[in-house]
């Protein structure tokens, strides 16, 4: 239980700095490619949108439905 709190702040400070670093990327991205900035977020609500059509069009499942019984439509 010693070596607990010294591994949590280090994977916290790890975080923080990854974080960092990713969120820099992405604004100089932003600000030297703001054309590929646009088309990325905007692929990005493409798969948003595409993921919830397919969620509100999938079959729902029963739980506790045993296999081979028909799913309701």
């Amino acid at each position: 239980m010693q070596g607990v709190p010294p591994f949590i702040a280090g994977f916290v400070m790890g975080d923080i700095v990854w974080l960092t670093l990713a969120v820099m990327g992405l604004a100089a991205l932003a600000r030297k490619a703001a054309l590929a900035f646009t088309i990325i977020k905007f692929l990005g609500a493409a798969y948003l949108i595409y993921m919830a059509y397919q969620l509100w069009n999938a079959t729902p499942i029963l739980e506790g439905t045993p296999p081979g019984v028909p799913r309701v439509h």
